[in-house]
């Protein structure tokens, strides 16, 4: 199974490993910076650059102007602009590449401190004839940075009175708005009636590789959504997982529903919603767009009762998904305890 390079776990020490593992080596990437680039060299095996270098980079500092060409001067390595790149590639000019998201800079591949991009990225080997031809035409159409070009460069940019425009910050800041989509509900499915199965969760998270292309996909889900990491003990997920999972927004809501549920003529049933009742508040209270119809959660609400019973005794159901008819019920309840 391939792993991808990511952001604070392994993407720097994955491109580093590339290019220690590859001579001769080009990397084409649209913003550089120098100290990124020269920890990425330790090898020395890096023969080519080329950034993008838009005057509008240079002058504003977005890649770093002069001392990138004078570290590859130093350090005997070609340096190329092409100012229509986007991409950011490790190429070792046969048929291995190293591509992703990340610049070659502090924020990108550096991933310095916490305030890093998120970034993903993945060796490809045995690339086809026609990539290896389409990069050599990129470097082909790319322009060597002569001395006379970067004296001319040097310049025009001293003629430049280049002023970064004075933009405030506006973050978009979540709230829990976010938290009530439907992609916020658990999906891995487990059997609670007619006995509890969370085993089978807890099977799976300690041995993710015995299962099929949707629980992994589910199981993925559901280990982002409550920020479990991978390793622990079984019993101690069991028990992060339970606090996250009951903790969550859209699940406090709903239990809070359900408990203050009053039941028209019937007393005894104050506390206890039907099927019906469930799917049409889920539709109403989703902040999903465009608000799925009910029938449409079916699944999503099986599976989250059996999750809401196991993580909480006071709630429990009745009744059983009806078999040989996807996405219909006989009478599932939720019936709070309390």
């Amino acid at each position: 199974m391939k792993h991808l390079a990511r952001s604070g776990v392994n993407l720097f020490d994955s491109a580093e490993n590339f290019v220690q593992t590859h001579s001769d080596v080009v990397v084409l990437c649209a913003y550089i910076t120098t100290e990124t680039l020269k920890h990425l060299n330790d090898s020395g095996n890096i023969k080519q650059v080329v950034v993008r270098w838009e005057f509008r980079d240079i002058c504003s500092g977005a890649s770093d102007f002069e001392e990138l060409f004078q570290y590859c001067r130093n350090h005997e390595i070609e340096l190329f602009s092409n100012q229509r790149i986007h991409l950011k590639v490790l190429w070792d000019m046969r048929s291995n590449v190293f591509l992703g998201s990340a610049n070659v800079s502090r924020r990108g591949l550096g991933e310095t401190g916490s305030s890093h991009h998120w970034e993903l990225s993945t060796a490809v080997n045995n690339i086809s004839f026609e990539d290896q031809q389409y990069l050599n035409k990129l470097l082909r159409d790319s322009t060597l940075i002569t001395d006379a070009r970067m004296e001319e460069l040097r310049r025009r940019k001293a003629e430049v009175n280049y002023v970064e425009p004075d933009v405030p910050d506006h973050p978009i800041r979540p709230d829990t708005t976010d938290r009530f989509l439907i992609t916020e509900l658990p999906a891995f499915e487990f059997d609670f009636l007619p006995a509890d199965r969370f085993e089978d969760v807890v099977k799976a998270y300690l041995n993710p590789d015995n299962l099929d292309s949707k629980q992994r996909t589910d199981l993925a889900h559901d280990l982002a959504l409550y920020e479990i990491p991978p390793g622990l003990p079984g019993e101690e997920f069991e028990l992060k997982l339970g606090e996250r999972f009951n903790a969550h927004p859209f699940i406090i809501a709903f239990k809070s529903m359900v408990k203050n549920y009053r039941s028209p003529g019937r007393p005894d049933r104050d506390g206890t919603i039907h099927h019906t009742g469930v799917t049409t508040w889920f539709s109403a209270n989703t902040t999903t767009v465009p608000r799925p119809h009910r029938r449409t959660l079916n699944d999503d609400i099986a599976t989250l009762y059996n999750w809401i019973c196991h993580f909480d005794s006071e709630f429990r159901q009745t009744g059983r998904r009806t078999k040989g008819a996807a996405a219909t019920f006989s009478s599932m309840w939720v019936k709070s305890t309390r």
